[in-house]
């Protein structure tokens, strides 16, 4: 509500046959965490596709410039079917990124602030594209069952992970694929891991704010902020992640990532 000229597609979750939209009106994203850390079943889906031809064709009469940021295309087909369906449109873009949480709003706060001030669609598709892709996201899950529940994970893989009582840390730094890197024996050490990996690719580390994204596990969160402030980094926040991303990553997962200001 507080946020001109945007306008939002949410995704949706299948629970045990029941849908739900990710929009944090028909439930909230605890309560969604909540319903699908009891399910057998959990899926997610994209947003509806009418929904987005819907929104594309009033957006692009509206507006002389249309960019929509959507989940990368490592995490979900959201941005190919987008991209395809923008196609139909001269003046409607689709941004493919790396950004989770608080760095959407971030970034999509500033492209509608310059384009007031007379940027143009081509030069804010630029500005979102290498701002999309510039700093990677860590995932570290408590466990292994939704990585393998979503194929995420294959079924040796994680045999052998739980019988070796190990970790996986999941990089989210490109738009092909997640990457499975170095797997630690417990929560903290992959997550000081994770931060390791973070840190080496941001040279400044005052320009950035750190965040982490949580399902609503405090220890890991205290973990993640004591591992950043024994490396003297002060700019942390942390966040409540979407259901949707619950469902993909468990109870008790945590991510670790940052974004740039923009002011």
């Amino acid at each position: 509500e507080k946020m001109k000229d945007h306008y939002f597609l949410p995704l949706r979750i299948i629970i045990d046959g029941k849908e739900y939209y990710d929009d944090g009106l028909t439930k909230s994203a605890k309560e969604l965490m909540a319903e699908a850390n009891m399910a057998a079943d959990v899926k997610t889906s994209q947003p509806s596709p009418g929904m987005v031809e819907e929104l594309f064709k009033k957006l692009s009469k509206e507006y002389e410039g249309v960019i929509y940021l959507c989940l990368g295309s490592a995490l979900s087909g959201t941005y190919q079917t987008a991209k395809v369906m923008a196609q139909d449109y001269d003046n409607v873009e689709v941004i493919n990124n790396f950004l989770v949480g608080a760095a959407f709003e971030e970034l999509s706060t500033h492209l509608v602030e310059e384009a007031e001030k007379g940027a143009t669609l081509n030069e804010s598709v630029q500005t979102g594209t290498d701002y999309g892709k510039m700093y990677p996201t860590y995932v570290v899950p408590k466990d292994n069952k939704a990585f393998i529940r979503s194929g995420r994970l294959g079924k040796a893989a994680a045999f052998m992970l739980q019988k070796m009582h190990a970790v996986p840390i999941i990089g989210f730094e490109d738009t092909e694929k997640l990457h499975k890197k170095m797997i630690k024996r417990s929560g903290g050490k992959a997550i000081e891991y994770a931060i390791e990996k973070l840190l080496e690719n941001i040279p400044n580390k005052d320009e950035v704010q750190f965040l982490i994204t949580h399902t609503l596990d405090e220890e890991f969160v205290k973990i993640a902020k004591t591992k950043f402030k024994e490396k003297g980094i002060s700019n942390v926040k942390s966040e409540l992640a979407a259901g949707i991303i619950n469902a993909h990553t468990g109870d008790g997962s945590i991510s670790v990532g940052a974004f740039k200001k923009f002011k």
